[in-house]
């Protein structure tokens, strides 16, 4: 599954509103900037699948459920 080039491609909207490091400051529970960090590398072609997937899977989680 193409996991690592879905948040770059037809998820890149979903993935921008999870990310986006004013609603992470304001949750509170994860530092933005490093995340913000990443997620800008990811986009200009470095991978960072692994940990982008961890913080998008929670950050949906939190959306629905809190």
């Amino acid at each position: 599954m193409p996991i690592g080039a879905w948040p770059r491609g037809p998820l890149r909207c979903w993935a921008d509103d999870l990310l986006d490091p004013v609603l992470l400051q304001g949750q509170g529970y994860l530092r933005a900037e490093p995340i913000h960090q990443i997620w800008q590398e990811h986009l200009a072609g470095r991978d960072h699948t692994p940990r982008l997937w961890s913080v998008l899977m929670w950050q949906a989680w939190l959306a629905e459920w809190c």
